[in-house]
């Protein structure tokens, strides 16, 4: 039971419709009810992390490297289904390129604080492509400082939502997000990625 004065709050991980009931107690056998229906409409974003994802302002920071290019926002090339955004970010991956070629973006400082997933959707022309994403801290490519994750597309031309597990990454202050298309491979394509979301 709660005392007079005493407040009380609850967090909901899941978007949906929940049904809230205050019962209350007089000191005999008395008791008065409220119940409201809530709705909770967006999935849990946090923050530092979710004002860069969708790509429709400028994107800070923006890089690429070995061989892949033309890292731009462009126009969502099928805004349907799962990313019904208006743009995306987008890169080249030149024929013959390095196989560690890749491109990103300075982020705010990405602190886990116990969530430990990272989505982005994805938007390749084929599936079985191995898509990297790489945390760097203000260090760089430094051992022990960085974490990468591995996620294998599987569908070509259309959006899918890769989900990266990062819950064995040093908790550390990482300010870079780096994308590898097609890594380990030297083949050319064009590759698009939005909405990227840390996940509890």
């Amino acid at each position: 039971p709660m005392q007079i004065g005493e407040q009380l709050s609850h967090s909901y991980e899941l978007a949906g419709t929940y049904n809230v009931t205050v019962t209350a107690l007089s000191g005999g056998a008395a008791t008065t009810q409220y119940s409201e229906e809530i709705t909770i409409t967006d999935p849990p974003v946090f923050d530092g992390f979710s004002t860069f994802e969708d790509f429709e302002g400028e994107v800070p920071g923006n890089f690429s490297f070995g061989g892949v290019g033309n890292v731009q926002v462009v126009a969502n090339p099928d805004n349907s289904g799962i990313n019904t955004s208006t743009n995306v970010m987008q890169c080249t991956k030149d024929q013959g390129a390095e196989v560690w070629g890749g491109m990103g973006f300075a982020v705010d400082v990405i602190d886990f604080n116990g969530a430990s997933q990272i989505h982005l959707k994805s938007y390749a022309p084929e599936a079985g492509k191995v898509v990297k994403v790489k945390l760097e801290t203000s260090a760089g490519n430094v051992a022990g400082l960085t974490h990468e994750v591995d996620v294998t597309t599987t569908v070509a031309n259309e959006w899918e939502t890769l989900m990266y597990d990062f819950t064995g990454a040093p908790d550390l202050e990482y300010v870079s997000f780096i994308v590898f298309y097609d890594f380990g491979n030297t083949a050319g394509a064009t590759y698009r990625v939005d909405e990227i979301q840390l996940i509890d």
